[in-house]
């Protein structure tokens, strides 16, 4: 089961949810939202514009992978394939007919929509 954690107006859902992480999280699994975010960013710091009534989401949850191969490097387009397979079973097809752009981008009529950033924190920095 996962807890959701509605947050109003956040700087960033990707900072709130590293923060918490660093400091109490107990390996639950957590959804940070909001339905905007200030000073949302993407893959290396670029700036990530939410417009009112954007979807913006962080996702924590425990992930046993070893960090020594390349794993986490396909770890952005698994879950971009992940988020639009949902959305599609969801009956959102004709609302979104997303496609995917590599390695973590998913598009809606040739515009990005979405953009999928992914943090992997050593368990020893949240116990």
């Amino acid at each position: 089961m996962w807890t959701v954690k509605v947050l109003t107006a956040p700087r960033s859902t990707q900072e709130t949810a590293l923060d918490y992480i660093r400091t109490g999280y107990n390996h639950q699994k957590l959804v940070f939202y909001s339905n905007n975010q200030t000073h949302g960013y993407g893959t290396n710091g670029r700036l990530w514009i939410s417009a009112d009534l954007a979807f913006a989401a962080s996702f924590v949850f425990p992930l046993n992978i070893p960090v020594n191969n390349n794993s986490p490097r396909l770890l952005p387009i698994l879950f971009a394939l992940i988020v639009a397979r949902e959305l599609e079973k969801q009956e959102f097809r004709q609302r979104f007919n997303l496609k995917i752009k590599w390695p973590n981008d998913l598009y809606k009529n040739d515009k990005k929509t979405a953009g999928i950033l992914l943090h992997l924190v050593p368990k020893e920095i949240n116990g």
